[in-house]
């Protein structure tokens, strides 16, 4: 794959590059002054502010059954810009963004977000993560799926058995707490 330099758009390749008329995934970068960044004191965000780039990628590769999604990816978003990924279905953009969240890992390479390891507890404290189609686990009652995410963050089973019931409350589903999802309406 092609590596991001500051002015340039990079490509990851799936099995070929973009010149090479291959469609790849294409990023493109816009600075429009500071956004919600952790640590900045704008947007909101309360965490540490990254020493070096909000997300930084070297050789991030991953594999699915021989096909190759995102090929040794090269990349640097700085802090208070604005990035996005385009391409065509199967280019790799919700896989590298899964790997960055640590929802999957990569076959090679490594990646940093906000200055931390993809994936750790203390970066998943600070980033949301909101995906076009949503995969709730059908199974799983109301209060199970909340207990599952408090698990993702790290909170101990005190804490979740407490969060579980306030956030009932709060929507007033206590009383379907034991009700599995699908029985939920949309």
């Amino acid at each position: 794959g092609a590596g991001a330099h500051r002015d340039a758009v990079p490509v990851i390749s799936a099995g070929g590059s973009a010149e090479e008329g291959v469609p790849g995934l294409c990023a493109s970068r816009v600075q429009l002054g500071q956004v919600g960044v952790a640590g900045t004191g704008v947007g909101g965000g309360d965490g540490p502010a990254p020493d070096g780039p909000a997300v930084e990628c070297r050789g991030l590769t991953r594999v699915f059954d021989g096909k190759v999604a995102v090929d040794h990816l090269d990349l640097e978003v700085e802090v208070g810009e604005i990035f996005g990924f385009l391409g065509p279905n199967g280019a790799g953009k919700t896989t590298t963004i899964k790997m960055l969240l640590g929802l999957i890992f990569a076959d090679e390479g490594k990646a940093e977000v906000l200055g931390l390891p993809a994936g750790a507890q203390e970066m998943r404290r600070q980033v949301s993560y909101l995906p076009e189609n949503p995969y709730f686990y059908d199974h799983l009652t109301g209060g199970e799926l909340l207990d599952f995410y408090g698990r993702l963050f790290g909170l101990d089973s005190a804490t979740r058995k407490k969060r579980v019931d306030e956030l009932l409350d709060l929507v007033g589903l206590r009383n379907d707490k034991a009700k599995q999802l699908k029985q939920y309406s949309k």
